[in-house]
């Protein structure tokens, strides 16, 4: 289908470069066990999810990066196995946490930083 003759005139590199101009890109590197989540790039066992890239085993979850067993977070940044997030960076087994950071074991709270 995307198969081309060498032409042996022709500098190899160029029709090379040709070849991969005209081929469907992969677009994501996803593992198996993806359900219902679109643009997904280096991630794996996630169920409704959109736009995370490097994340596993997420479900509802929404624009993040490094996210890990998590359920209903949105925006975050390394939120790990936590609940109900909103745009949070480097948490923790935290459940509905909004803007906080560098958080563990946390709960219902607001505008947190180094909260343990």
């Amino acid at each position: 289908m995307y198969g081309t003759e060498y032409d042996s005139s022709k500098k190899f590199f160029d029709q090379f470069h040709a070849l991969q101009e005209k081929t469907p890109h992969l677009y994501a590197a996803v593992d198996s066990q993806i359900e219902n989540s679109e643009f997904m790039h280096q991630s794996g066992n996630a169920k409704n999810c959109y736009l995370l890239f490097h994340g596993s085993y997420n479900e509802d979850c929404y624009y993040g990066y490094g996210i890990k067993k998590c359920k209903n977070c949105v925006d975050n940044h390394y939120c790990l196995e936590s609940e109900w997030c909103f745009e949070c960076i480097d948490v923790r087994k935290c459940h509905t946490l909004r803007w906080c950071q560098d958080c563990e074991n946390c709960a219902n709270s607001s505008f947190l930083r180094n909260c343990l």
